[in-house]
């Protein structure tokens, strides 16, 4: 994802603070009224993030292109 934006033209310090903030993500799931144990996440977009559809544009139209 993060080589696919740098490729694509956005500028590596943009880059490179999406993929900090992406770094060490965790998530836990509701079930039966409780929560999980937490587990890390290493693909995809943040669900819930305001960034998330801005990000999963910017690869699926480096897809597109490229297809």
């Amino acid at each position: 994802m993060w080589k696919a934006m740098l490729v694509d033209g956005i500028s590596a310090k943009i880059v490179n603070i999406l993929c900090n903030y992406y770094e060490g993500a965790e998530c836990s799931v509701w079930v039966y009224g409780e929560f999980t144990d937490s587990f890390n996440v290493t693909t995809g977009v943040r669900q819930g993030c305001i960034l998330s559809p801005m990000i999963f544009n910017i690869i699926i139209d480096w897809i597109m292109n490229r297809s």
